[in-house]
């Protein structure tokens, strides 16, 4: 049985469906073989392999955690919207796909982020029950929710990765070490935009951030950040930066 306890339920993906909510810098929607190995084939049509699946899951993660923080939804078809080249939004409930059986769970898709993102993330992975009146049986979608993150974050392919808008990027060296002075302040607020704060209040994303250590390559990058770390923990404060975008 999929563990459900999270602030999603099935209704809430249904909603999203059904008033085709749009993909954002907080918000993205994928099926549910992004998660399995052989569940579709890569750029060069080849099945897609177990460590490729964990290589684009750490990219996303990556993402998220060195912008703004957000929520991916494994469960939600998507169409590309006629409005916008770039702009996704929800199409459908990706039942026919639902995870069951000895697909991913919460606790396997959790040790895959920590294992492979650097340095390891404290992120929310739940499940969202297709049929809360069976949950012994009843297949699953899965939620991640992901902090902002008070480092930079690096993916398995060794870069580290940004949203713009509702697409990922590689971030260039000065916005990683731009990310990594997050964590020179005891305590930051910034104000929110409203359109922010209302997608991040819906989905309920929590921006504590726990400490952890960094396990990685000896580069300038690396170095600067495991000083920041060091300092942050010799401080002994608890940082906390609220989700947030500013007015231009």
């Amino acid at each position: 049985m999929a563990n459900s306890d999270g602030p999603l339920k099935i209704e809430d993906l249904e909603r999203l469906c059904k008033e085709h909510e749009a993909e954002s810098l907080v918000l993205e929607f994928k099926p549910c073989n992004e998660l399995r190995p052989r569940g579709g084939v890569d750029a060069k049509g080849r099945p897609r392999s177990l460590d490729a699946v964990k290589t684009e899951l750490s990219r996303d993660v990556s993402a998220f955690l060195n912008s703004a923080g957000g929520t991916i939804i494994y469960g939600i078809r998507e169409y590309r919207s006629r409005s916008s080249s770039s702009s996704s939004r929800a199409k459908e409930l990706d039942r026919k796909s639902a995870f069951q059986g000895k697909d991913p769970r919460e606790d396997r898709v959790t040790e895959w982020i920590r294992a492979h993102v650097q340095p390891p993330p404290d992120v929310n992975v739940y499940s969202v029950l297709v049929d809360r009146d069976d949950p012994e049986s009843s297949p699953w979608f899965l939620v991640v929710q992901i902090p902002q993150g008070l480092l930079a974050y690096m993916a398995k392919d060794d870069i580290f990765h940004k949203r713009v808008s509702n697409v990922r990027q590689h971030m260039a060296q000065y916005e990683v070490m731009d990310v990594m002075n997050r964590a020179q302040g005891a305590t930051l607020e910034l104000k929110r935009a409203p359109a922010l704060r209302r997608a991040h209040d819906r989905f309920g994303i929590s921006s504590r951030h726990s400490k952890s250590l960094w396990r990685s390559s000896n580069t300038t990058i690396v170095r600067r950040m495991r000083g920041l770390v060091e300092q942050h923990e010799r401080i002994g404060s608890q940082t906390r930066v609220e989700p947030s975008a500013l007015h231009p």
